[in-house]
This record gives C-alpha cells, structure tokens and sequence, in this order.
C-alpha cells in the first residue's frame, strides 16, 4: 500500500496548467432552448433563463455540498448595448467580420450571436450577466468564461461587479461534466497531450475557485475511441495511470476533489452490439465499460485476445469478479479486424485444479422469453447481461478449446492477387472448437477433434454440432486447415458477385441492352437447334417460328416443312425483303403469300360489288350536302378554273 501512495504522489502533482471537449453546457442559443420549451416562461423573447439547471460546488454549507444554478442567455442586444461590449472586450467596430465569419455586418452580429451568464436557482438573481459566449461554472463563486474576442478568463460570481483574471497556463483541450445530479456536479479539467497521440496526458481538475486541485500526470490515452477516464455513478471519476513501469488507477471524489481511492489499472472498453447471422456490422453505436486485466490465456485461438478482463462496477469503482460459477475466470473480448469495431463476443474461461474449459457467448441465450428479448438490443453484450446469462449453467456448452479466424494474409494476397480492389472482399470468418466427450466429466472423460462450428456461434448450433460431430469431418489438430477451404468457396462466390455486379454499373446502359439481345438469341438458337433434332418443339407461333423468321435457313424450311404457311401473309415479305427476292427463304414463302394476296383482292371486290349492287336496289341517293365553305378556285388557262371545296 505505501508503493502505491509513493507512485501516487509521483502521478499527482498539483500544477497550474489548462486544457476543450464537452460534456455539458455546450454553444446553445435561444432559439435552441425556445423549441425544447426550456426556458422560463416570465423571459421576454430576446432571453432565456433555462429551465434545466446545473449543480456547482457551494462552501455554504449545503448538505450535498453543491448548489443549483441556471443558464442566462441573451441575443440582439440593443445597438449601444452590442457595442459598448464589443469595445469591453477589444473588439474593434467594423471588424467584427474577422473574428466571427468571413463576411456580413455588425447588425447580423447583433441579432444572431447568443450572449452566456449565470443566475441563481430563482431565476431572477444574476451571478453573471449575460455578457460571454462560453460559461463552465465551477462553483457558485468563479466560473470559467469565454468572451466575444476568443479569450478565456476565471469571471467572479455575484451581485457586484465582476471581476476577470485571464487565463494564463499552457492548454490544449478542455473536457467538463454536466453537473447534472448533485454528487456529480460540474466540473472542468485541462487536458495536456504528449508529442503524440500514443504518449501519457496530463489533466488538471479545478477546484471551484479556479485553482488546481489535481495534475493528474501519465494518464494513458484511451485506445478503443472514448475518453481516457470514466465517471462513476457514485460520484467518482478514475484514471488508469503509468508511472515509470507500474501501472494503477486514481479515483476522485467528484464534490471533494480529493483522492478516493486507488486500485489496479482498467481499461476502457468499446462493447459493440452482436452480429447478425452474416456477421455484419449493422449497427455501428458502442458502449464503454470499465474492465481491468486479469490474466492471459494461451495463444493459438485465433482472432481472439489473449489477455483475460473482469469488470469494474461502474456504480463504487470496485473490482467485480465473475464469481457465479465459482469456476469462473474471467472473460475474453472478441473483436473482429477490419471494418467491424467494438467487441461483438465473448469469450467466458473458467478453471479449476485440474481443467481450464471455455464457453462462447456471442447471442443471449434463446432458452426463454426473459433471455430472447435482449436479442438485438444494445445491451446484449454488457458486462452486466453475460453475468446473468451464465446463471444458465445448461444452455452454453463446456469447450476443450475454440478457434475463430479466417484465412491467412498470405492465402488471402494469393486467392486475390489479380483482382480488382474494389471486388475484393471483406474476410469471412468461422468458429472450430474442441468437446469434451463427457461434459459433465470434462476433460477426465476425454477431448474430441477439432470440428467447425461455422459463421453461427449460437448456443444452439454448438449443441447441433456436438450432437452429430460422428457424421461430420474433423481435424486431429490444426482448425485453420480445417476452416480454410469453406472460407475460401464462400470468399470465391462474394468476389465474383462484387465483380459483376461493378461491372454490371460501370457498363454503359446501351452495351448492357445488346449483351441482354445477344444472349436471349443464343438461347433461342440452342432451344430451335434441339427442336429440329428432336423433332418436336416447332411451334407455330412462338420462339421457333421468330428465329425461322429471322434466321431462315434450316429453320425456315423445317417450318415450312410442317406448316406449309405462315401466320401472317405479311410475314412473306418480310423474309423476302430480309433475304433477298431471289433467295430459297423467299420462293418457300412467296407464292403461298401472293395466292393469299390475290384471294383478298377478290374476296374484297366481291364484297364491294354486293354492296354497291344492295344501296342501288335501295334506291340510295346520297344526301345533298352544301359546301362548308367558299371554293378555292384557280385559273386553268383558255378562260376555265378549277374550283375546290374544304
């Protein structure tokens, strides 16, 4: 215990040094508060005392130690009012432009900036006038502010007039809190960064007079996309810490700023949502949990880490082991390279004083309702959800060992070398396992080969394979090889479907139109070639006939050979304009055509003649009907005309 108090006096040195990232208050206006009703309803329409309020520290002797205060805002300042603040504030008249956008004029200004300050939890009693575009209360004594000119200063609180100090330590980044609920009230912290990314921070918490209560040095930087801290629901904020070579974790009181406790190093975790059936990453939102580092597992799994966690309570800031079954562990996260981020599984090891077995648990258990409604939700994969899924002793099968990859770089650079990059795929994956023959007995019963499980990890399907494991093939020892030929047929298949379909949007609409025409011809050919060879198919008036239109030849002539006409007359002399007038395709069809031409030109003459002979028996005369219009006449010549009506 004294080595960890020296190396925390070694991580806490009190400096005065400032770092900008929010978590509160951000740069809200009016107008913002005004459509989510969270203004007063007694401020006039220009301001906003916001509803929601914020807890700061208080030395007033209040029993949580914090006070509430509410936001003021303010915009359209009256004209002398707008500019007798941007003269406060060193912001000369007529240059307004090149500290705001690139261009307008002092009236935009006016009307569209939103003006920060501070009143009591009345609403009516000003701590701050409205004066700033950025107010982070630290107490309700100083609150650290910006003003118009981009400058940041500590603003004294309270009915007289207030007072800046400028802000005048080295900063990089600012992170606040809330302040939200009265044990984790707001609060604000100066982030330092190394020369890079990878490089221990520094972070300096304020007190709520402006001072440093904490430089927190060698934090390590967080790798897996948060924050390099986490706050914890009993009002603590812990940092994993490096000091020479050991590493440990501070923890804060967030009312006091005084140093809680220490404990082992965490890590802060991303816990992703479970994959679908195809393991897609088809929701991309993470949450973090704290877990500190427990152990390693043996390497050879795969894709799988080998370093072993167990959580951290995100309520106290304590160690919470997985302590049901007693045989427990830890748990090891599964994170898939590639697009995919976050932990999409666990793997849960257990141990005792003669066995180590392994269980996978990548799905809530869909043994009952209670289990099956976290299928899909974004706590599936929590910490606190696979502690309850292994109260269910029976619905996870004990496992000798697990494997879950793909296939290796060098078959993948292989498989794909004369690919284009943009139909190569993304790896697929596949879980192998290793049972024990008797699970009850474990490994006293004996271990099977390796069988592969496939890309479905569930519950369910380890049960079917360990069930029917004597009808399926297995590997003595290597998974890879056992794995890698399905990997590569399916990768094979998802190549060439990402293949034609590029193709498929770069091909111009008129090639595509002609490929489609060639290819439906190809496939009538084939079908009338094997109708002329079978000696049945020869239809009428479908697919046969349009290639015997179309192609002539033999299929014309078998054709004809069995219908000895055409469907149309007017088909004939098509073929004979296609052919040629002198071509066998046309004297096959020509004469049937005409005879057929010539019996319409009688039968029509007939018809006319019946008709004509029928009106005059009638005694038709066909009525008078008076021109619709003056004639059109035109001279002729020899004194005659020619006259036309409309």
């Amino acid at each position: 215990m004294l080595r960890w108090f020296i190396l925390a006096i070694m991580a806490l040195c009190v400096s005065l040094s400032l770092p900008l990232k929010a978590h509160a208050w951000k740069d809200i206006t009016v107008g913002d508060a005004r459509q989510t009703s969270d203004c007063l309803n007694e401020t006039p329409s220009d301001e906003c005392v916001t509803k929601t309020g914020r807890y700061v520290r208080t030395n007033t002797g209040t029993e949580t130690g914090t006070v509430p205060v509410r936001l003021l805002l303010r915009r359209n300042l009256p004209q002398d009012q707008f500019d007798a603040l941007m003269r406060k504030y060193g912001m000369i008249e007529g240059k307004y432009h090149e500290w705001f956008v690139n261009a307008g004029d002092k009236d935009y200004y006016k009307r569209a900036m939103t003006l920060q300050g501070l009143t009591a939890l009345d609403g009516k009693t000003v701590l701050l006038p409205a004066e700033f575009t950025r107010v982070l209360p630290l107490s309700d004594r100083v609150a650290l502010v910006r003003t118009v000119k981009n400058n940041w200063y500590f603003a004294t609180l309270g009915p007289g007039e207030t007072t800046l100090t400028e802000l005048t330590h080295p900063w990089d980044d600012l992170q606040w809190f809330s302040g939200n609920e009265p044990k984790r009230p707001f609060m604000v912290m100066l982030r330092q960064y190394g020369e890079t990314k990878e490089d221990l921070r520094s972070y300096t918490i304020l007190d709520g007079d402006g001072e440093a209560a904490y430089t927190v040095s060698g934090v390590i930087p967080n790798t897996h996309g948060t924050d390099d801290y986490f706050t914890f629901y009993a009002g603590y904020i812990g940092f994993p810490v490096r000091v020479d070579a050991s590493e440990f974790s501070v923890i804060f009181n967030m009312i006091t700023l005084e140093l809680e406790k220490m404990g082992p190093v965490f890590d802060i975790l991303d816990v992703g949502y479970a994959l679908t059936e195809k393991w897609d990453d088809n929701k991309y939102d993470k949450k973090y949990y704290p877990f500190q580092k427990i152990g390693e597992m043996p390497s050879g799994k795969g894709l799988l880490s080998t370093d072993i966690f167990e959580p951290i309570d995100v309520g106290n800031a304590e160690p919470h082991p997985l302590t049901d079954p007693k045989a427990t562990r830890g748990m090891v996260p599964l994170r898939l390279p590639g697009q995919i981020d976050g932990i999409r599984g666990w793997l849960m090891v257990y141990a005792n004083a003669t066995d180590q077995w392994y269980k996978l648990i990548m799905h809530a258990p869909k043994t009952d309702e209670y289990h099956a409604d976290k299928l899909g939700r974004w706590d599936e994969l929590t910490p606190s959800s696979v502690r309850v899924y292994l109260w269910e002793p029976n619905e996870y099968l004990p496992l000798a060992d697990i494997w879950i990859g793909t296939i290796s770089d060098e078959t993948h650079k292989a498989l794909f070398a004369n690919a284009n990059p943009k139909d190569i795929p993304p790896p697929s994956y596949r879980v192998a396992a290793r049972f024990f023959e008797s699970p009850r007995q474990l490994s006293a019963g004996g271990v099977t080969d390796w069988y592969l499980i496939g890309s479905e990890p569930s519950a369910e399907n380890f049960q079917k394979i360990y069930d029917t494991r004597s009808m399926r093939a297995s590997h003595p020892d290597n998974p890879q090889a056992l794995a890698t030929p399905e990997l590569i047929a399916e990768m094979k298949k998802e190549w060439q479907a990402k293949a034609a379909y590029r193709e498929y949007i770069e091909t111009p609409w008129e090639v595509q139109v002609a490929r489609a025409q060639a290819e439906q011809e190809r496939t009538l050919l084939a079908a009338a070639d094997s109708a002329i060879s079978g000696g049945y198919g020869i239809d009428f008036n479908g697919d046969f006939y349009y290639i015997a239109r179309t192609k002539g030849g033999k299929y014309l002539q078998a054709y004809w050979n069995k219908y000895h006409q055409l469907p149309r007359s007017a088909d004939a002399y098509d073929i004979c304009r296609r052919f040629g007038s002198s071509s066998m395709e046309c004297s096959l069809v020509y004469a049937w055509a005409d005879n057929i031409s010539q019996g319409q030109r009688e039968a029509a003459r007939r018809d006319a003649d019946r008709y004509s002979q029928k009106q005059f028996n009638q005694g038709y005369k066909p009525e008078y009907r008076p021109p619709m219009s003056e004639p059109r006449c035109y001279q002729t010549g020899a004194k005659t005309e020619t006259c036309f009506y409309n």
